[in-house]
């Protein structure tokens, strides 16, 4: 269906005329456009990795991984995107992830949408499949979804060492950490180690000092985005330094994995297990 036609659709004659403007109405057929807006940075990072880098021509205002990702013109967020960005663009697909449900109707106007859902291990590998299928790229994306299965569905060792998986922060009034179910919750179980916090939850997971204290971690974790890793945990042990009773502040057992890459539940989730390996080694006693 031509652009004139999806137009007359459009609810807002005014919205119809910049888009109009915008992406054009020339004799270009629009199959042959082959570009691929990602409003996802965990989906962009995944579009890279099966090789698809050459064809993302767009990428959400927080995607930073991999590196050559930062040269591709910022287009919004799946939560917020920014349609005159996009349209200019004038890609083939957008990919989404379902936090941009919203926005789906509006997206469809400017091209096809594909709108994954990309929370859990099995989420996020159905995806991998997904676009791996609608992108020609099923061998590559079959790999690569079923050794994330494999390593990320792995239960946690029963003997494993208690640790927090905690968000870095200015203090310890509220420590926001990673849930148990979560992609990086089963990340720190293939590296080791059993998650401090014994319950899956769906709500905000954030703990105050004294439920911290209730939980007694054995270790500490901090994930950062940036930084150097010694600073981190130097900066760390600060933050928690006044919950002496804590059996990880006592025993100094306080780490931390650093990158913008370990925040993505995607391909960079296999390395940070063996980041938190790594970690784990070290504060193990």
């Amino acid at each position: 269906m031509g652009f004139p036609i999806r137009c007359k659709k459009l609810r807002s004659a005014g919205f119809c005329l910049a888009l109009f403007l915008l992406v054009g109405c020339g004799g270009e057929d629009e199959r042959e456009r082959a570009g691929i807006v990602s409003l996802a940075p965990a989906i962009t990072e995944t579009l890279f990795a099966l090789d698809l880098g050459d064809r993302v021509i767009g990428r959400s205002d927080f995607g930073q991984t991999p590196p050559k990702v930062r040269d591709l013109p910022p287009v919004g967020t799946s939560l917020s995107p920014n349609f005159e960005a996009i349209a200019r663009l004038r890609p083939a697909v957008i990919v989404t992830d379902q936090s941009g449900a919203a926005h789906r109707e509006s997206l469809a106007r400017l091209a096809e949408v594909i709108e994954l859902p990309w929370l859990s291990v099995a989420e996020v590998a159905d995806g991998i499949r997904q676009l791996g299928e609608r992108f020609d790229r099923r061998d590559r994306a079959r790999s690569l979804a079923t050794r994330f299965e494999a390593v990320l569905s792995a239960e946690p060792p029963p003997d494993g060492i208690r640790v927090l998986f905690a968000l870095d922060g200015p203090d310890a009034n509220e420590v926001w950490y990673l849930r148990r179910n979560s992609v990086h919750g089963h990340a720190l179980h293939a590296a080791g180690a059993r998650n401090a916090i014994e319950r899956d939850i769906t709500g905000p997971a954030v703990l105050t000092p004294e439920e911290l204290v209730r939980a007694k971690p054995d270790a500490i974790i901090v994930l950062a985005v940036d930084g150097e890793t010694e600073a981190v945990r130097r900066r760390s042990r600060e933050r928690f330094a006044r919950l002496a009773t804590l059996p990880a502040v006592r025993a100094g057992r306080i780490g931390a994995v650093v990158g913008s890459r370990f925040a993505l539940p995607g391909p960079s989730s296999l390395d940070l297990v063996e980041a938190l390996s790594r970690e784990i080694e070290l504060l193990t006693p």
